[in-house]
């Protein structure tokens, strides 16, 4: 049986204190006990942002990779995977990332986002 994981994080915050194990992290386990490998197709993966960006440019024929916004809560996946595929990016502080670690995951990761948020809600 082919297997495909397309959620890569291993885990995610539940609250400012806990976390927990995210189908990246189940996959990973899985496979130690079976001895498989399955594939991952996500981010920070190269053919995920291609394929975005193809289905981008049906729509806007024209566009730059300058000109699309990869907005995400993890510098591991979201943020490195933009910066590798040339997309601004935004690191929003209101999921994986929490305001009170940024600074200190970003410096000791050497992952920098184009713009760090503290929300993606937008207020109209």
């Amino acid at each position: 049986m082919t297997v495909v994981v397309a959620n890569t994080d291993i885990n995610y915050p539940v609250n400012k204190n806990d976390m927990s194990v995210a189908v990246g992290g189940i996959a990973d386990m899985v496979e130690n006990i079976l001895g498989k490998h399955f594939i991952r197709f996500g981010k920070p993966d190269a053919q995920m942002f291609l394929l975005a960006y193809e289905r981008a440019q049906k729509d806007i024929p024209n566009i730059k990779r300058k000109e699309i916004l990869m907005v995400g809560d993890t510098l591991f996946t979201d943020i490195i995977g933009g910066n590798k595929f040339g997309l601004d990016t935004a690191l929003v502080l209101s999921g994986n990332t929490l305001p009170d670690m940024a600074k200190i995951r970003i410096s000791s990761s050497g992952i920098i986002p184009t713009y760090v948020c503290e929300s993606a809600v937008i207020e109209l």
